[in-house]
């Protein structure tokens, strides 16, 4: 998601709600919990950057529908301060600001 690109209120009230949830991730008949916004792994996608785990919903679909795959999305802004400000913020527990509709 471009800070500059243009989405609907809609897109960005889901990414800025889902940033401090936590979510069940299935693989091979197990459910494991994952938090939004955490396990950084780092890319080469524009220069070197951390991308944090997300609540997309195609790592849902491919992990029931994809026998032994285990599949993990993940998120990054095209701001690199944007996003280890907002990594830090769910470590230190200030994202759940993000959940009060008028913030």
């Amino acid at each position: 998601m471009g800070i500059g690109e243009k989405h609907g209120t809609a897109a960005y009230r889901w990414t800025f709600d889902n940033i401090d949830q936590s979510y069940n991730v299935r693989h091979n008949n197990q459910s494991r919990p994952v938090q939004s916004f955490s396990n950084p792994k780092p890319c080469e996608m524009m220069g070197p950057r951390l991308f944090y785990t997300f609540n997309f919903s195609d790592q849902h679909t491919l992990n029931a529908t994809l026998k032994n795959t285990k599949v993990m999305t993940r998120m990054a802004f095209d701001s690199r301060f944007l996003t280890r400000l907002i990594a830090f913020s769910r470590q230190i527990g200030l994202t759940k600001l993000l959940k009060n509709k008028k913030i």
